[in-house]
């Protein structure tokens, strides 16, 4: 039977297969939709503007760029974690290190390349999936067809838009790629250099370096026709030097016309040799030498002698040796001389330091004159002449002056005498007093008397000068003294009242109350305190036990208990049991006993009072509940 069709059905069936068939188309009339690179090196992503159909429906497509400093569009990116895909949002920069295996993310090797796939939604929004492998070169990642595994996203709401290929760490793409210009299959030629199996030697048509010696090596000349010079042996490349020119080298130029004693020379500009004279050449030549005035002799060849004969009062010059005539005196440019063997050098230009002073005496000085010398004498300036004198002959009179040797001791370990004087201008003679010295060894100085103030300590003194007293007891230095205590400090044994400040680390039996004030009692022993405390507090991290052979209140900081009895041990006699709070299993209790027993307890995790089955009486019992499991006598209200 033949179906039944509404009239609407044929344009949803259309719809329908078109969606099916081809989810999403670009229009081609708006074009757009380019997939590219940024042109700088930042990897930012951009995406032209276009449209897209769905369905029936045309969506604009506005243009992306995800440079922050431009569009500031952001892109989403797919990852594998674990197998399962994560998606990373707010993406700007196209990532350049790593692939997606399938199961997560690889870090590529160094050099390797690898493909980066982008797709589009028809709202505007960008994504982009890991390629699946790294690759050795930039062909074979061209092969990589787009993924295949991609998330829901992609699947149903997205459409491709091209793919970047690029190295591993480098900031602009190799190849960029859009859906709408190319197909995904290795259609275009690829460069020669980017092909893998290039260092396989299984290539017949061409010969490796090696092959193409092993090749070479079998060969000779025998198996290569000469033709025109296609080659050289031995003996023809000898014969072909031996008639070559100088002319015929590369680097020789302009090399023509030739004259007799020209030289090469290399010449940068002209980039080469060239012939040319010495005038040329810049090189200069003595050619003759010619005899002139004060000069003798010439020639221009073989051995040439200059005589150089000066006028009269000059230098005479011969072979061998120069002379300088007596009378001449021009000696100023003469700056270093022989020994002089005979005359006398009479220039004024004569430094010192440059004649020969050795064997020279007193007398050799012009105005010095020495006359029958004799030990001691002394010289003497007579107004023109220095002359040699005797003392008396001096007028200085020998027996008039007392001679005192004085040899330096500094290091001696002894006393010396000091050098006193009586003024301190003028002649003055040398004195010495016994009784001070000094010794530079123990830098010691000593007197029987010191006048004015001393600094330091004094090694020899054995007493005060004027003794000092020292709480009523004289003191002179020369013995050890008791000093008794002052009457307001001491009374021979014990401290008195008044004193407010004291070092005393123990005390011995108080006599009188110890009154603290403000100030706390430490005990640092294990000895007890006793007496009456009649204000402040008593605080103590130990034991305490209060009271004497009657009543007593004993604090066990063990056992976190408070005890209050009668007795004369916590055992006897009446006593109350307080519990603290931290006690392990009876914390908050109270109990009631004579001597050890227990007689009314408080239980307060049970929150109850407990006779320890003994008769109870009392007086008139309010209760709202009264559980018993003895006897109730009485009469009810």
């Amino acid at each position: 039977s033949q179906a039944e069709h509404a009239v609407g059905d044929h344009a949803s069936t259309m719809i329908r297969r078109m969606f099916e068939v081809d989810k999403f188309q670009r229009d081609n009339n708006t074009g757009g939709l380019i997939l590219s690179d940024s042109a700088d090196t930042n990897r930012y992503v951009e995406v032209s503007a276009g449209a897209v159909w769905e369905r029936l429906n045309r969506n604009s497509f506005s243009a992306f760029d995800s440079d922050p400093g431009g569009g500031g569009d952001t892109f989403d990116t797919y990852k594998h974690v674990t197998s399962t895909f994560t998606l990373t949002t707010g993406v700007t920069q196209w990532p350049n290190t790593q692939y997606d295996d399938g199961a997560d993310l690889v870090t590529m090797d160094s050099n390797k390349y690898a493909n980066l796939w982008f797709y589009g939604d028809s709202d505007g929004e960008v994504a982009m999936v890991y390629g699946t492998a790294q690759y050795n070169k930039s062909a074979l990642a061209e092969l990589e067809e787009p993924p295949s595994s991609l998330p829901i996203r992609i699947q149903t709401h997205s459409f491709l838009l091209g793919r970047m290929i690029f190295q591993k760490s480098a900031t602009d793409a190799t190849q960029v790629d859009t859906v709408f210009e190319t197909v995904f299959l290795p259609t275009q030629a690829a460069d020669h250099g980017n092909l893998s199996g290039l260092t396989d030697d299984d290539h017949t048509q061409y010969h490796t370096d090696g092959r193409a010696l092993t090749w070479l090596g079998t060969r000779s000349t025998t198996d290569l026709s000469e033709g025109s010079n296609l080659y050289y042996t031995n003996a023809r490349a000898d014969a072909r030097i031996g008639l070559a020119d100088l002319e015929d080298l590369n680097d020789v130029v302009a090399y023509s016309s030739l004259a007799d004693g020209e030289v090469l020379i290399y010449n940068t500009a002209a980039g080469g040799w060239r012939h040319r004279t010495f005038a040329e050449a810049g090189i200069g030549d003595i050619t003759e030498v010619v005899a002139g005035a004060g000069m003798t002799g010439g020639g221009s060849s073989g051995s040439v002698t200059l005589d150089v004969i000066g006028t009269a009062s000059r230098i005479s010059v011969a072979a061998n040796s120069i002379d300088i005539d007596s009378g001449y005196v021009g000696q100023a440019s003469i700056t270093t001389l022989g020994t002089i063997a005979t005359g006398v050098w009479s220039g004024t230009a004569v430094v010192w330091d440059k004649v020969n002073k050795t064997g020279s005496v007193l007398d050799d000085i012009a105005n010095v004159t020495i006359t029958t010398i004799a030990a001691g004498e002394i010289l003497k300036w007579n107004g023109s002449l220095w002359i040699n004198n005797t003392l008396a002959e001096a007028g200085i009179s020998a027996t008039s002056h007392t001679h005192t040797n004085i040899t330096p001791v500094d290091s001696t370990d002894a006393s010396s005498f000091i050098a006193m004087f009586d003024s301190a201008t003028g002649d003055q003679a040398i004195k010495t007093d016994g009784g001070l010295t000094y010794n530079a060894t123990t830098a010691s100085l000593a007197a029987t008397t010191f006048v004015g103030a001393l600094t330091g300590n004094s090694s020899t003194a054995t007493a005060l000068a004027n003794p000092r007293d020292i709480n009523g007891v004289s003191f002179d230095g020369t013995a050890n003294i008791t000093v008794t205590a002052d009457a307001n400090t001491l009374t021979n044994t014990t401290l008195k009242s008044t004193v407010v400040n004291s070092s005393l680390t123990s005390l011995g039996t108080q006599a009188q109350a110890l009154d603290m004030g403000t100030n706390n009692i430490t005990g640092v022993g294990t000895g007890n305190f006793s007496g009456t405390l009649t204000a402040g507090n008593l605080e103590s991290n130990g034991n305490i036990t209060i009271g004497g052979s009657g009543d007593r209140i004993r604090r066990d900081v063990n056992d976190d208990l408070l005890i209050i009895y009668g007795g004369v041990t916590a055992n006897q006699g009446g006593n109350v049991v307080l519990y603290g709070s931290t006690h392990a299993t009876l914390a908050n209790d109270i109990v009631l006993r004579s001597g050890s027993v227990t007689k009314l307890s408080w239980d307060d995790d049970a929150g109850s009072w407990s006779f320890q089955s003994l008769p109870v009486s009392m007086g008139a019992l309010t209760a709202t509940t009264i559980d018993t499991t003895g006897r109730l006598a009485g009469v009810a209200a």
